[in-house]
């Protein structure tokens, strides 16, 4: 990647400490304000990061482990025909997102970087599925990383306009 002067590793660790104040205001926001921190310690390396929002999911269950019954992947799936103005502004009021992720992604490179991959396991169990997986700190890769992963993401411009609305709004 690029001309870094940091590793990956202090690149994350300097967006999750920039996160965890923004996180104090909305904490239902986590994998937003990861990646707003994230662009923000990228570009001050000279990266052209930019916030990408749409639809996100994560293998949970290896395939040797899969019973072919049980959920085996926790998801994020943001649809702009439910995600209507309307129903956006009522999320905000309640200090939610609409059902999508965020992550950062760096253009030049053709590299997706997420912050928020160690907190997914935790809520993949709040929400039913059992998480027998590697559990990572961060994904920071390609596209052929994320398969290997198991792991999509799926940018939506509809759903990036509404990440920048919320940074927007955050104020």
């Amino acid at each position: 990647m690029g001309d870094l002067r940091v590793t990956h590793d202090e690149v994350i660790q300097e967006a999750r400490d920039r996160a965890a104040l923004l996180n104090l205001r909305h904490p239902n926001r986590g994998c937003l304000y990861l990646a707003w921190s994230l662009a923000v310690v990228l570009q001050d390396q000279g990266c052209d990061a930019q916030i990408q929002a749409g639809t996100a999911q994560f293998l949970a269950v290896p395939a040797e482990l899969d019973d072919g019954v049980s959920p085996n992947a926790y998801s994020y799936v943001y649809e702009p025909e439910v995600w209507t103005p309307e129903a956006t502004a009522r999320s905000f009021e309640t200090g939610q997102l609409p059902e999508m992720h965020c992550w950062v992604a760096i253009v030049s490179t053709g590299e997706i970087i997420d912050a928020s991959l160690r907190d997914q396991p935790g809520l993949a169990e709040i929400a039913g599925i059992k998480w027998t997986a590697p559990r990572p700190d961060y994904f920071w890769g390609t596209i052929s990383d994320c398969k290997a992963a198991g792991y999509v993401y799926c940018p939506d411009v509809n759903a990036i306009r509404t990440a920048y609305l919320a940074i927007d709004l955050s104020g």
